[in-house]
């Protein structure tokens, strides 16, 4: 019997493909977590750019090196295995800002009648109250957490 495909058979192709131009690059090598560099992450950015292979690449690319110049997968793992991470509040900075900036972080166990994750943010907020309390590098670094920690919720 034949078993189905974890991807429709053109995308398993084009997977094979960006792997084998990735391969060419250190960080994606010495990147082995797999929400970061797995098949969805990478369908993603397939998919995001229409399948065009080269421009997917590219971004990418790009992507990881954001990744490391901002020091997100210290961060993943920090909101995984430190232990200190029980919810966004415990983000540097993050309860100045959650007090700040009010909004419902998505959560492993926050759902909607439908079975969808669900995030809010409150976009009706002083940027300059905000920055006379935090420092702009400490939002940016709460910012990194948060999407990281969306990320792997999702």
């Amino acid at each position: 019997y034949n078993i189905m495909p974890r991807w429709p058979g053109n995308e398993e192709e084009q997977l094979r493909q960006m792997r084998n131009e990735l391969a060419k690059i250190p960080l994606f090598l010495a990147n082995d977590r797999p929400d970061v560099v797995g098949d969805r992450r990478l369908l993603r950015f397939l998919r995001g750019h229409d399948h065009n292979l080269e421009v997917a690449v590219a971004k990418f690319t790009s992507f990881l090196l954001w990744r490391e110049a901002n020091k997100v997968d210290s961060i993943r793992d920090d909101i995984l295995y430190s232990g200190k991470i029980k919810s966004p509040f415990d983000f540097p900075s993050g309860s100045k800002i959650l007090e700040l900036v009010p909004q419902i972080v998505i959560a492993h166990d926050a759902f909607d009648r439908g079975g969808n994750p669900i995030a809010m943010e409150w976009f009706n907020f002083s940027p300059t109250d905000v920055l006379a309390t935090v420092s702009k590098e400490n939002y940016t670094l709460f910012m990194i957490y948060l999407l990281q920690y969306r990320s792997l919720v999702l």
